[in-house]
């Protein structure tokens, strides 16, 4: 932060438990001796959670977390207010951060839906907002997808997180593994890539919507074209 502290977020979206509060003093214990400094840690809760025990007495000490319950806040008002906004002005920094904090709101949308348009958002900023500063954001929402959605209810928003910039360097990432490995399974499936984008391609389908369909960029699949 900016006096130098260090602000360590947890996100919980069961009952906290004193077994929490010991994790989260070992995690602090960790950072404060690595970085040199000072570190605060602040609980996130989803409205589900009912018991929020922010202390740890152990002997004559009492270690202590700051506890934020988003329970009061409407995610489904705050994605349509913003939705509606970001069709006419860009958003801003603030309004941002709302955002990645909707899987932690009451509302009556699904958590995937809920991620999946605030991921959407995000994205219609990427040309008003620093990229670091974005790129931080779609972290902190991915962490939340990973965290509270089943594997299922993750394939749903996979291509909304692909069409980000975090989904870029994942996938960019995971074709470097791939590569320097030289795994086996890593070729055949860059193959089956290559199939499927010849076999629309021939079915005349546009270059755009190929790339769409099979999670790939453009350029993919222009250099499998070429």
């Amino acid at each position: 932060m900016e006096d130098g502290k260090i602000l360590h977020l947890e996100f919980e979206s069961d009952n906290i438990t004193k077994d929490d509060l010991r994790r989260f003093r070992v995690y602090e214990a960790i950072l404060s001796y690595q970085y040199k400094r000072e570190v605060i840690t602040c609980v996130l809760c989803t409205a589900n959670v009912r018991k929020r025990v922010d202390r740890l007495t152990n002997g004559r000490s009492c270690y202590r977390v700051r506890v934020i319950c988003l329970k009061e806040w409407d995610a489904d008002g705050l994605i349509r207010e913003l939705e509606e906004k970001q069709k006419v002005k860009r958003l801003d920094r603030e309004e941002l951060l709302k955002v990645i904090l909707t899987p932690l709101m009451s509302g009556e949308l699904s958590q995937p839906e809920r991620i999946r348009r605030s991921l959407c958002l995000l994205r219609g900023e990427q040309e008003n907002q620093e990229k670091t500063e974005l790129l931080k954001m779609q972290a902190v929402l991915y962490t939340l997808a990973e965290k509270f959605l089943q594997k299922e209810d993750l394939e749903k928003i996979k291509e909304e997180i692909h069409m980000t910039r975090l989904g870029q360097m994942i996938f960019d990432d995971g074709v470097k593994k791939g590569i320097e490995k030289g795994e086996k399974k890593g070729r055949e499936n860059g193959l089956e890539l290559a199939k499927q984008i010849l076999r629309l391609a021939g079915e005349n389908v546009p270059v755009q919507e190929i790339a769409r369909r099979l999670s790939a960029t453009e350029e993919e699949v222009k250099q499998i074209l070429s």
